[in-house]
């Protein structure tokens, strides 16, 4: 197949262009392109806003839109990129395509996935000539699994460009201990709070049923301890201020002074409603958390949002329990599910009575996070399958020039 694809990329329809020696000018150029890509963002959210403004904002996007190209163009220009690869759904722009094309760069798009929306959307608004012209433009798919890549050849991609390489997600390593980590073990110790809960990735609307679950669960063990980590930082307050509304103390991640400077006991448990929900309003902390919990909940699932990363709690050997909304995560969910790996829940309740059926079987919570663990293993290569087909491509590029 990679002779194939080397023949079908190797005459650009324009000269390849010469490599600028002045690296910093295409680095410019990115950042530009990148600035304006969230412009052109921020005025489509704008669009939504209101109908009366409906049209002054198309005609800015439409505007943005062309900036972005011509950026993206003089890109291409000044790095003359080998290959271009895009990861995920994000990518899959036809002006994208069609400037690393014009560049003689050939495009694959790798960790591939397709979503239940964007086929819908996909097969609702756009003729099959105009799909297959813009699925022609890559010359290579990358797809996580056999489901996606039958949606992409179902699409128009054609069926020799189209190879399934699994995850990327499930080579990655599991993050080492950070300063709140230790602190937290330290300050668990010496407060004697405990079971340890982590919520992670939350979004708005389910910070209540995470605190209703917890009010289940301080029912059996008064001195329960929840990490609250919010997706997103405009969510820091609101969910500062809900945990306040539950009769809690909110301890602020940011607050916090790691070390001497923090004194020991802030989350002490003095025995009334006011325990206090250490609240992660910091970026790049959660992960590593998961190592300590005794059960996890994985956000972004009782909304209706698609999801988030399930494997990050798994690699720690954390049975993940998540809500029905996991479009963006659907083979993952569904093989954690099918081996007993994971816990499905529909409402605050029922998250509530699947921790404690975990944190009261011990036996039953350590063979469910060895299960979990072991799925994440047994799927990990998906680097290294990626690696050689665009190693294969790259050396059939080169064998034509």
């Amino acid at each position: 197949m990679s002779d194939k694809l080397g023949a079908q990329n190797s005459k650009p329809e324009t000269p390849r262009p010469a490599r600028l020696a002045d690296h910093q000018h295409a680095t410019r150029l990115l950042a530009l392109r990148t600035w304006l890509e969230k412009m052109q963002r921020t005025y489509l959210a704008e669009k939504r806003r209101s109908a009366a403004d409906a049209a002054r904002a198309a005609r800015t996007c439409a505007e943005w839109a062309e900036s972005v190209a011509y950026v993206h163009g003089r890109l291409c220009a000044a790095i003359a990129p080998p290959l271009t690869a895009g990861s995920d759904e994000a990518d899959r722009i036809r002006s994208h395509l069609r400037m690393a094309r014009q560049a003689g760069a050939p495009v694959v798009h790798a960790n591939g996935r397709i979503s239940d929306a964007s086929l819908r959307g996909f097969l609702r608004w756009s003729p099959r000539g105009f799909r297959q012209r813009v699925f022609a433009d890559a010359s290579l798919y990358l797809m996580q699994s056999a489901e996606d890549a039958r949606r992409a050849i179902d699409l128009g991609a054609p069926p020799e460009r189209v190879q399934v390489t699994g995850n990327l997600k499930y080579d990655c390593e599991a993050p080492e201990e950070n300063d709140l980590v230790r602190w937290l073990r330290s300050e668990v110790e010496r407060t004697g709070r405990g079971p340890l809960l982590v919520a992670g990735s939350v979004l708005a609307g389910e910070e209540r049923p995470v605190l209703d679950a917890l009010a289940l669960v301080t029912e059996r063990w008064p001195g329960a301890l929840l990490v609250l980590a919010p997706r997103k930082p405009e969510r820091f307050a609101e969910a500062a201020a809900l945990i306040e509304q539950a009769g809690r103390a909110a301890v602020r991640r940011s607050a916090l002074t790691l070390g001497n400077g923090t004194p020991a006991g802030a989350l002490r448990h003095d025995g009334g409603r006011r325990s206090p929900v250490l609240l992660v309003d910091t970026i790049g902390e959660l992960a590593s958390l998961y190592r300590l919990a005794d059960a996890v909940f994985v956000g972004g699932s009782l909304v209706p949002s698609g999801g988030h990363n399930p494997l990050e709690p798994a690699a720690f050997g954390k049975a993940p329990v998540f809500g029905p909304s996991m479009e963006a995560f659907r083979e993952v969910a569904s093989e954690f599910l099918r081996e007993g790996a994971a816990l499905q829940v529909g409402s605050g309740a029922e998250l509530g009575a699947a921790w404690i059926s975990l944190l009261e079987n011990d036996q039953r919570r350590t063979e469910m996070g060895a299960r979990a663990r072991a799925v994440v293993e047994h799927h990990r290569g998906a680097t290294g399958a990626t690696l050689n087909h665009l190693a294969a491509l790259l050396s059939a590029q080169q064998a034509v020039r």
